[in-house]
This record gives C-alpha cells, sequence and structure tokens, in this order.
C-alpha cells in the first residue's frame, strides 16, 4: 500500500483550484473587454487593422468560463465527499444525499431542509449556463452622433473681386447693359436655386466652419419719411408714394453701390414711411457655411463678419474701359428686388399701382389705405450676401486652400455596453466560483488522491471482492490487480 500523507501543500487540487481562477480571470476579461469595447467605432476596435466583436470574444470566454466551473464542481465534489466519510460524523443518508445532490439538479433544487453546500453548487452550476445568453445581449451595436473638432482644407480663395468681373457697360456712358459670362452663369444658378458644391478636405459628415472669400461690407442708417393718404376730392389722380426698393452706383466709386427701401409699416392712413438706406462695399468677409456631401449652404451672417474693406476704386467710360466690377451684380439687383408702390387716390375709393416683387413678397395687410409691407432690407441682403458667396465659389479651384478651423458631426455605429446584462452575467459566474470554493476545503486531511469510482466506494465499505486489494490503492492500482474478477448483479442460480 501506498503510505498516507496529509498536507496542504501535498494534497492541494491543483486541477480544481486553477479552474476556479480561471473562470474568474474569464469573468474579469469579459467585464474589461465590455467597458473598453463602449462607444467604441465597430470598424476601429479593438484596432483598424483588425476589426473584432466584443460578443465573439465574449462567447469564448463564457464557453471556457462554464467549462471549468463544471471541472471544478467535479472535482470538488469527490474531495468534499470523502471528507465527509472519513470525518465519522456522517451518516449513510448523509452520505447519499451528498452524493444525489452532486448527480441531480432537481434533487439539489427540491432538498428541502437537508439543504446544503453541494446543492447551492449544483443549483448555481446548472443556472450558470444562463451567463452566455445575458453576455451576448450585454454588447449591441448603436448609432452615434459625433461632433469632432476639425481643421479643413477649403479650396476658397479669399482675393478681391477681379476688377472689371461682372459686367459692361455701354460704349459712351456709365450704364450697365449686360452681365459678363462668368457673372451670367453665377447669377442664373443663383436664380435657379441650384445647389453649392465644395470639394473640402476632411469632412465626414455635416461640417460646420467659417470661410474668408470676397463679399459685401453692409453700412445702414434708418430714416422716415412723411406720408397722407386721405380720399380728398382735390387730390384725385394723386400718387403717393408708400414704398419702394432702388439701386445706384457711381463710377468714382466702383468698389460700392448704394440701396434704399421706403415701407409702410403702420395700418394709418396719414404717417411716416420706414426708409433704410446701405451702402454696400467690396470686402472680405468671414462666411458661416455648413457642407453635408459636398452641398455647402449659408448659415445666418453674424453682427459683423466683415474682415477687411477694400479701399476705394474708380472705374472710367469710354471705348477702352467698358468693363465693370461691381456694375453686375447692380444690374441683377435691380432686375431682382427694383420695385415701386403707390396709393393712386381715385375718390371714393383707393387704387394700389405697383410695379416690381416687393408688392407681394412683402405685402404685410391689405385694407385701403391701411395696406402695409414688411422690411425688404434683410432679404436684399441675404441675396447679395449668396450672390457673392456663389462668386467667390466660382472664382476658387483646388491650386489653392485655407486651412479653417471647424466641427464635423456624423453618424458612427459604436458598441454599446448594456451593464445591467452584463453584471447579471457576471454575478453568475462570480456566485458560482464562490459557492464551489468552500467544497474544496478540507483537503489536506486526505492523504491520497481519491475519485468516486465504485471500486474506491466498495473498498471503503468493505465489499468482500476487494479484500485483497490494500488499503490505501487508488482506483487505477486496484483494477491492475484485479483484471479478472467477474462480478454479477442480481441473484445466480
Amino acid at each position: 500500500s501506498k503510505p498516507w500523507l496529509t498536507g496542504i501543500l501535498k494534497r492541494i487540487p491543483y486541477l480544481g483550484l486553477l479552474s476556479l481562477l480561471t473562470a474568474t480571470l474569464c469573468a474579469v476579461a469579459t467585464l474589461a473587454i465590455l467597458v473598453s469595447s463602449n462607444s467604441k467605432d465597430i470598424k476601429a476596435w479593438p484596432s483598424k487593422a483588425h476589426p473584432l466583436q466584443p460578443t465573439v470574444i465574449v462567447a469564448i470566454l463564457s464557453a471556457v468560463a462554464n467549462s471549468t466551473l463544471r471541472y471544478a464542481l467535479a472535482e470538488s465534489l469527490t474531495l468534499f465527499w470523502w471528507n465527509k466519510a472519513l470525518s465519522g460524523d456522517s451518516s449513510l443518508k448523509d452520505l447519499h444525499l451528498s452524493w444525489a445532490y452532486a448527480s441531480s439538479f432537481q434533487r439539489s433544487l427540491f432538498s428541502g431542509r437537508r439543504f446544503n453546500t453541494i446543492a447551492l453548487a449544483c443549483i448555481i452550476t446548472t443556472l450558470v449556463t444562463f451567463d452566455g445568453p445575458l453576455l451576448q445581449r450585454s454588447s449591441s451595436v448603436a448609432t452615434r452622433s459625433i461632433v469632432q473638432d476639425m481643421t479643413f482644407d477649403a479650396p476658397v480663395t479669399f482675393d478681391p473681386l477681379p476688377r472689371g468681373y461682372s459686367g459692361q457697360k455701354s460704349l459712351r456712358g456709365s450704364n450697365v447693359t449686360s452681365l459678363s459670362l462668368p457673372f451670367a452663369r453665377v447669377a442664373k444658378e443663383f436664380q435657379a436655386r441650384d445647389d453649392m458644391h465644395l470639394d473640402i478636405k476632411g469632412c465626414k459628415g455635416v461640417c460646420k466652419t467659417d470661410i474668408h472669400a470676397t463679399g459685401l461690407d453692409v453700412q445702414c442708417s434708418q430714416g422716415t419719411a412723411p406720408y397722407n393718404i386721405t380720399l380728398d376730392r382735390e387730390a384725385w389722380g394723386t400718387e403717393v408714394d408708400i414704398g419702394g426698393i432702388s439701386f445706384s452706383r457711381e463710377d468714382s466709386d466702383a468698389g460700392a453701390f448704394n440701396a434704399t427701401v421706403r415701407y409702410k409699416n403702420e395700418a394709418v392712413c396719414t404717417g411716416l414711411l420706414q426708409t433704410i438706406h446701405c451702402t454696400f462695399r467690396l470686402a472680405t468677409v468671414s462666411y458661416p457655411i455648413t457642407i453635408a456631401n459636398g452641398t455647402v449652404s449659408l448659415r445666418p451672417a453674424g453682427l459683423n463678419d466683415t474682415v477687411a474693406v477694400l479701399p476705394p476704386f474708380a472705374e472710367f467710360h469710354g471705348i477702352s474701359d467698358q468693363l465693370t466690377t461691381l456694375g453686375g451684380v447692380v444690374l441683377l439687383a435691380d432686375q431682382l428686388y427694383k420695385s415701386e408702390i403707390a396709393m393712386l387716390i381715385t375718390v371714393p375709393i383707393f387704387s394700389l399701382k405697383s410695379n416690381g416683387s416687393m408688392s407681394f413678397t412683402h405685402l404685410n395687410s391689405t385694407d385701403g389705405c391701411n395696406v402695409t409691407y414688411l422690411n425688404p432690407m434683410p432679404d436684399i441682403q441675404s441675396g447679395l450676401r449668396e450672390l457673392m458667396f456663389r462668386t467667390a465659389l466660382s472664382l476658387s479651384n483646388s491650386s489653392f486652400t485655407q486651412a479653417v478651423p471647424g466641427t464635423d458631426e456624423f453618424n458612427l455605429n459604436v458598441y454599446n455596453t448594456n451593464y445591467y446584462y452584463l453584471v447579471a452575467g457576471l454575478c453568475l459566474i462570480v456566485a458560482n466560483a464562490l459557492a464551489i470554493l468552500p467544497l474544496f476545503l478540507g483537503w489536506w486531511h486526505l492523504g491520497r488522491a481519491f475519485s468516486m469510482s465504485p471500486l474506491e466506494i466498495a473498498k471503503a465499505f468493505g465489499s468482500p471482492l476487494l479484500a485483497k486489494a490494500g488499503s490505501n490503492k487508488e482506483a487505477d492500482d486496484m483494477v491492475r490487480g484485479l483484471d479478472d474478477t467477474k462480478v454479477q448483479y442480481g441473484a445466480v442460480a
């Protein structure tokens, strides 16, 4: 017989305890993976070169944890049963129930008052199989809106508008007669409301930035003008000015032009017209823009977007100098916005006489002399601002870029960790490991390796068939000397 050798280190169940440690490490690794992958780009986790779904790794770790827990349970149950058998305090019923709970989930679940650590460990080990679905559900893919600070390369020049760019004057006068071909294309796109395009580098979603380009500095002043609309027979046929839009320019100050609006904003027959006079001057301005899929749109202007105003310059008229820098812009604005509105007194009624778009685009109320209009100047400024921005885009190409700071907002598919499912799955693993661990206690009382082999149990209970086997032999050692021994259960004839 082999000697009976007890001791903590001599009899320590390395494989069983290592299995528990492995299951615990799998739980820690699962936690680390799901926490680290949370909110990460699905195309860049764990790396752009080798993206991998967290659920794949979690499934492997869950399978390893469950397998090692089942192995640890089997090892611990053997040690626990033999410790009870060696203690001398256990009845045959106790040993039987310990074996029954270890081999049957049903017996463990309905153990009642005899519920013990074996029953608990067996129940939790059975339930731990649910950690797989829980941990799988703990990671999913979600779409999130990401806003990043970026620096973009915008192919937009901030050079001033070229001299003589927009139109052509009459042969011997200062009147502008036509648009230049490049500006005519811009005007056509502006009137057709075509999309504006800008190939800005580094933009993945919806990008916002401010770019510097040629534009118009605007300086305005406000005033009033009296009007009197009465049904007086003496005023029969009189036209009373109640609104209008006009533009003017001078060759002596060719880098600027003027716009004046008048509008009746009060529903009274006698009062004051509101007047606004604005001077538009060539300048470098800042344009707040939004870009999405290569299409650019202007955001509302700030209180002062002017970066630098160009110095005044003059243009001359004659055979050798027929081109105009801003004259074409004024000609187009005149055709788009110029309006005159008057109230014609025809007793006993009023008649409205108008031409131009203001009479219907900015009409606010109608009731004889109580007719009112909205201020058209904001729309004029907005339209001219867009027209100049389109002009700046048409003058730009990829040979020049300006680096501009901005933001890039885009939708990103990211991993989303559900911590409720994660905690539930990890609790099953940890609870299972804690339930199994006490079953190992007392291994130092066993002097050799034990198993639940029928031969070992039969030898322990004094079976005559095993009387010749050594008292301290393990099951494998006993089998070697009993190779030819025949057994049969039941009555033998």
